[in-house]
This record gives C-alpha cells, structure tokens and sequence, in this order.
C-alpha cells in the first residue's frame, strides 16, 4: 500500500527496530504491550498469529516508524485492526493516513474493521474519529492503570 507520504509493506519478521520500540514506555503506555518486555522471538510469535502485519516506512526518509496488524474472523467477515506509532512521529498525521490506508484495503476483504482502544488514548480516538469509525461502546473499568479502571471504547467502520 501506498500514501501521499507512506510506503506500508507486509513485513513476516520483526523490523530492527520493533523491539526497541515496545520496550519503550512512551510508544505502549496505552497498549497491552506495556506489560511485557519483548524480543524478537515475542515480536516474531506475534506476527505469525496476524491475519496481516505491516511496517510503515516514511517515503521521504525511509525511515520505518510503526507497524499495522490485522487479525481477520473469516467467519464473521470481520477485521481488527491494531497500530503502533513511534513517539518520534507522532502528531504529524502519520496514524491516520496509514489506517485509512489499511482499511481501505481490509474493507475490499471483510464488511466490517473494528477497533478498541483505552478511554483515555486521545490519540487513538481522534484517529479514529478521523477514519469516520462510528463510536460503538464501552467496556466500563475494563484495564487498570496505576490502580484505577479505566474503560474499554470500541469504534467500527462498515463496508
């Protein structure tokens, strides 16, 4: 896939640099992934469970600066769809323009891509409000963040 500023590949092995970036705390301190400590054989362990895992690479620079991942329910024909963003780029647009581009291509495959995300990841939200996803509800206290709950908020996006 291609963007006015992205190039976004399938990629079935961790990147150089994806380790460092989920043993960062300020590129997971709104995911799951903040309470491991990864290498490359739990990068690669992930991968192999997506439907679809992409780097995204800055055409500018070359630069890779996150990643995509899919996991499709062929059953139910639908997708959901996960992003990691390096600290360094974010801010400048760079999430929006590569999730539109993944569900774009994920809607030519499934009738629906869904996301979820804390309550309390701004970012995230407006990404999403971004990609026209509709707001479809709340898990209630669903993580737990330095002691205090924290909701679950679950978007989708229809065919």
């Amino acid at each position: 896939m291609f963007t006015e500023r992205l190039f976004i590949k399938q990629v079935k092995y961790p990147l150089d640099d994806q380790v460092d970036w989920l043993n960062d705390p300020r590129n997971t301190m709104y995911s799951e992934q903040r309470h491991v400590v990864h290498d490359k054989t739990s990068c690669a362990n992930y991968i192999r469970q997506c439907s679809a895992f992409w780097g995204i690479q800055e055409v500018s620079g070359g630069e890779w600066i996150g990643t995509m991942a899919a996991h499709i329910d062929e059953y139910n024909e639908v997708a959901e769809l996960g992003i990691l963003i390096h600290h360094e780029y974010a801010g400048k647009g760079y999430g929006v323009e590569a999730w539109k581009a993944a569900t774009d291509y994920l809607l030519k495959k499934v009738r629906k891509v869904e996301a979820g995300c804390m309550a309390t990841n701004t970012p995230m939200t407006k990404l999403l409000k971004k990609s026209n996803y509709f707001f479809e509800g709340e898990r209630k206290g669903h993580f737990l963040v330095n002691g205090a709950p924290i909701g679950l908020t679950y978007y989708g996006k229809w065919r």
